[in-house]
């Protein structure tokens, strides 16, 4: 019985991930002590998220991490220009009420 843990919004557990990526439940908890994936609770178990398996994908590539940084500051990058962006708007606006 094989499971599409690829499918975007479907939540996992600790085994499904470990199968998927062939790792040990113990490897899995090393990556949570480095802060890569973050699961939720319930009760006792883990439960993993798609931006989790994401992350861990991303750090699978066996490239130092690249992908993961790239991806990041490509982020970053459109953050900051929304913030820019945002900004000028303001400053537009506050003109228009000084000026007015």
């Amino acid at each position: 019985m094989s499971t599409d843990l690829r499918r975007p919004g479907r939540t996992c557990t600790i085994r499904q991930l470990c199968q998927e990526f062939g790792c040990t439940p113990r490897a899995l908890r090393f990556y949570e002590d480095k802060g890569l994936p973050a699961p939720a609770r319930e009760g006792l178990n883990r439960v993993y998220a798609p931006k989790d398996r994401a992350r861990l994908d991303l750090y699978e590539v066996g490239d130092g991490g690249l992908q993961q940084n790239a991806r990041s500051l490509r982020k970053f990058r459109e953050k900051v220009a929304a913030l820019e962006h945002r900004r000028a708007e303001l400053d537009q606006m506050l003109q228009r009420h000084f000026d007015g």
